[in-house]
């Protein structure tokens, strides 16, 4: 797909939700490639565009919640198993700048109400875990390197440790990402997930050795301890649909980063 170049100018971001989490204590949502209006919505630093529109789109989307930029937290991530908890004190953090979001982590966790944890994607997987009998929320970014790595069971073991969480009583969503039709690796790549995640890559065509990275993720939040019903994974397949979203592999490395983001309320 051809870049369009993002355009300053007042629009209305387009927002998809979980089902999951209808009816619960949480603001949630995922952004798309372009608002309603057409205009292309990329939310990530040193990408295609100037930090200036990046910026001005972030400030759309803090007007679209009605929360001010201190209420939102955004993680500089790294491909890494790191979590971070976060309260008041880290609010405003990354809003503007990426310079000063919450370093080489790839997930945030807090028990604090109208915190906005938020990760940018664009064929990793984004990760919504909630716990609604401890009201404990967390983002997590997950890709190749992150699952294998123990970021969900990372993530999972914080929420228990630091809030008291059970896993049966966790809700999580998996959202849009690169999906195995077209997630094509090496030989070696594939092997190496395989011992680590203990997960078979996909057959692709021609003896093509692809990774499912969505299956993967479903299997280790379950390996956790959170019930199968309780997980919702959102089927878009960012590479097959970046005209929706922004695709690193789809758009050839060239591209935007959408937003997925939490909160108590």
């Amino acid at each position: 797909m051809l870049f369009k170049k993002t355009v300053m100018k007042n629009c209305d971001p387009v927002i998809k939700k979980f089902t999951t989490f209808d009816n619960t204590a949480v603001d949630h949502g995922i952004t798309t490639r372009f608002t309603s209006e057409g205009t292309p919505f990329n939310l990530g630093f040193n990408t295609c565009d100037p930090s200036e529109v990046i910026q001005h789109n972030r400030t759309v989307l803090y007007g679209k919640l009605l929360r001010g930029p201190e209420r939102f937290i955004w993680a500089n991530q790294k491909h890494t198993s790191r979590v971070f908890v976060v309260d008041i004190s880290h609010g405003g953090a990354g809003a503007f700048s990426c310079s000063n979001a919450i370093p080489e982590v790839d997930a945030l966790v807090t028990a604090c109400p109208n915190l906005y944890l938020c990760i940018l994607t664009a064929d990793c997987l984004p990760v919504l875990l909630y716990d609604p009998a401890c009201r404990v929320v967390a983002a997590v970014h997950a890709g190749r390197r992150g699952l294998a790595g123990g970021i969900i069971e990372n993530t999972v073991s914080v929420m228990g440790n630091h809030f008291g969480s059970r896993p049966d009583t966790i809700l999580a969503g998996i959202g849009p990402g690169i999906d195995k039709c077209c997630y094509r690796v090496d030989e070696e790549t594939g092997r190496s997930f395989l011992s680590q995640t203990g997960v078979l890559p996909a057959d692709g065509i021609s003896g093509e050795v692809h990774l499912d990275l969505k299956a993967t993720c479903r299997r280790l939040i379950m390996e956790e301890g959170i019930p199968a019903d309780r997980i919702e994974t959102m089927p878009e397949c960012t590479a097959c649909n970046n005209s929706v979203f922004f695709s690193y592999r789809g758009d050839d490395s060239k591209t935007g980063r959408f937003a997925t983001y939490i909160a108590l309320v």
